[in-house]
């Protein structure tokens, strides 16, 4: 599927993102200056439903994380029109086994992923860990039963959009499952 590009400040991207109730990947790059020298940097933003899951400003080259979150969006407000490339998505929610648990307790969608956490399901030393990019296993690592996808992808500095793909790979490979908080 091909992206869609437009051409407005975020500000007004996002309100029309939000009245739409989109579930999309939008990135945008531009020019920032920090410490007298000039930066091209990679925005990146995913929404769910309208809403902000989140924001990551990283410099082109090599990927270091400049921004996440309020900070990204301080930075963002200040570029101007950019020029935007819309991905549509499926839902992280879509991509999960807590469709099943959603039914199952007619709970709301939100309160279901706020109550469930990736658990590791194989011993480190297993071949398919060994065989995960560094991402991957970091993230394996990290998913601990008590952790959330968003805690952990916040202490990896990594895109929402990232963190699915990466939890796609895990829960395929059944490298982890999803845990139930107790309330």
């Amino acid at each position: 599927m091909e992206p869609h590009i437009y051409q407005l400040p975020v500000r007004i991207l996002l309100e029309t993102m939000r009245t739409l109730q989109e579930t999309a990947s939008l990135q945008a790059t531009f020019s920032l200056m920090q410490q007298g020298q000039t930066l091209d940097a990679l925005i990146q933003l995913v929404l769910e439903r309208g809403e902000v899951l989140s924001c990551d400003i990283r410099l082109l080259q090599g990927g270091v994380c400049l921004a996440q979150g309020d900070a990204a969006f301080h930075l963002l407000a200040q570029a101007g029109i950019l020029d935007w490339q819309v991905m549509p998505r499926q839902p992280l929610s879509l991509l999960t086994p807590e469709n099943a648990l959603r039914q199952e307790n007619s709970t709301t969608e939100r309160e279901v992923v706020s109550s469930t956490v990736p658990k590791q399901a194989a011993d480190l030393h297993d071949r398919r860990v060994t065989l995960l990019s560094p991402k991957g296993r970091q993230v394996f690592l990290l998913s601990n039963g008590t952790r959330s996808c968003d805690d952990i992808a916040r202490l990896l500095c990594l895109s929402g959009e990232s963190m699915q793909q990466v939890m796609h790979t895990l829960l395929e490979q059944q490298l982890i499952t999803w845990q139930v908080l107790s309330s």
